[in-house]
This record gives C-alpha cells, sequence and structure tokens, in this order.
C-alpha cells in the first residue's frame, strides 16, 4: 500500500470512527431526554386526562411537568418547541400549526354546546341573529364554518370568564364545548350543536415517540372503558 493510500484509509477510518461516535452520543442524548414539558387549558373535567397522559408517559419511561396556560397559548408553546405536548385539544385548532402531531385515538367526544342565560331563545338559529353578541374560544371558531353565523363572535381566553360575563348579563350566550355536567354552566341554558373529538397533541421533534405513545393510549382508553362498563 502506497503512502497516499495510508493516508487515505486513516482519515477514512477516523471520518467513521467520529460518524459512529457522534451517532452514539445523539442516540445518549435522546435517550437521555426523559422529562417532558406538557401544556394544558385550565378547563373543568381535565383532571381525569391529566392523570391519563401522566401515566401514559410514565410507563415509556417519561416524567411529565404539567404547566396550565390560557385558551390558545398552549398550542403556540408547543408549535414553538417550547413545551414538548398539550394534554387535550379540538383536531382542527391543532392542525393549524405546523409543528404539531394529533395523537391518536381521540382522549373524548364531547359536545360543541350554545349556552344561553334563562329566558332567552336556545337554539342554532340564535348563530343568525346580527344583534347578538356570542362569546367564545378561537379554537372553537374553526368548528362554525357550517353555520349562517351573522352574530358577533367575541374570543375569549380564560373559560371561567365565560361564565362570569353570562351571570353578569354581559351577554346572552356563549359557545364551548363540554356538557350539562360542568359545574360552573349548570345554571345555564343549552342547546348542542354537535358532537366533536379531543386529542392529544405533540411537538413533531418527538414524532419518533408517536407510534409507542398511541400504542400506551390505546391500552389506557381500553382499560378506562372496560372499568365503566356496567
Amino acid at each position: 500500500m502506497t503512502e497516499c493510500n495510508r493516508r487515505i484509509s486513516l482519515k477514512s477510518l477516523i471520518a467513521g470512527t467520529l460518524f459512529t461516535l457522534l451517532s452514539h452520543l445523539d442516540y445518549a442524548h435522546a435517550e437521555a431526554n426523559t422529562n417532558f414539558s406538557v401544556s394544558y387549558m385550565d378547563y373543568p373535567q381535565n383532571e381525569p386526562y391529566l392523570s391519563l397522559i401522566t401515566d401514559v408517559y410514565k410507563e415509556l419511561g417519561i416524567t411529565i411537568s404539567l404547566i396550565p396556560t390560557p385558551a390558545t397559548r398552549g398550542l403556540k408553546l408547543a408549535n414553538e418547541g417550547k413545551v414538548d405536548a398539550d394534554i387535550m385539544r379540538l383536531s382542527k385548532s391543532a392542525r393549524e400549526y405546523p409543528n404539531l402531531i394529533v395523537v391518536e385515538p381521540p382522549l373524548k367526544i364531547v359536545k360543541l354546546v350554545l349556552l344561553c342565560t334563562q329566558n332567552v331563545v336556545c337554539d342554532s338559529t340564535v348563530l343568525e341573529d346580527k344583534k347578538e353578541v356570542l362569546l367564545t374560544t378561537e379554537g372553537i371558531l374553526n368548528y362554525l364554518d357550517k353555520y349562517n353565523v351573522q352574530a358577533t363572535l367575541e374570543t375569549i381566553q380564560i373559560v371561567e370568564n365565560i361564565a362570569k360575563m353570562l351571570s353578569l348579563k354581559r351577554t346572552n350566550y356563549a359557545i364551548f364545548v363540554g356538557d350539562d355536567s360542568i359545574e360552573i354552566f349548570k345554571p345555564f341554558k343549552q342547546f348542542t350543536l354537535q358532537d366533536i373529538s379531543l386529542y392529544h397533541v405533540i411537538h413533531k421533534k418527538h414524532a419518533e415517540l408517536l407510534p409507542k405513545i398511541e400504542q400506551k393510549l390505546r391500552e389506557k382508553l381500553l382499560l378506562r372503558d372496560a372499568s365503566t362498563k356496567p
């Protein structure tokens, strides 16, 4: 072997060794990343899903820190990679963010509800009344394109403020996700507009974990459903 060939072989060996070493370091870094920050909207009935998602990640060897956020803030943080995931969101809202992945299956099927103060009309015709003002959140706007909405829509970030403003008669109507089991909405009449699904979402940098998260989530949901059957 000539001196030139020896030098080429030595360079190739060094390059290959460095590549292998760096690959192992990247893998070790990924394996060591066992702490996730996960945002969630401070929303009535969320508590069981905080526990559910915490358990899913725990069984995958990942400890999560839960961060409460206003309605759309969590999605923005997750999209920017400032948190690793968000507990539960409307699929249409999540899909508007390019860096987010919607995790199957859905966590819950809920109702899109028109909330009304007492002694007013409470049906879908309210949406067509130009004189009315309806409170809602930004995410819900994505589900209203099938309706001929002529009323003024005002978005709000803090869920509890919707109930407060209805109680104070600042407006007679709001559109929200939930049902009559939500305590703060019990004083108001409700009209169901449609059923929609809520999903866990993750940042795309964790795409390699998606199959494991979905499998573990399916297992947890099956156990939950089996335990609630009469």
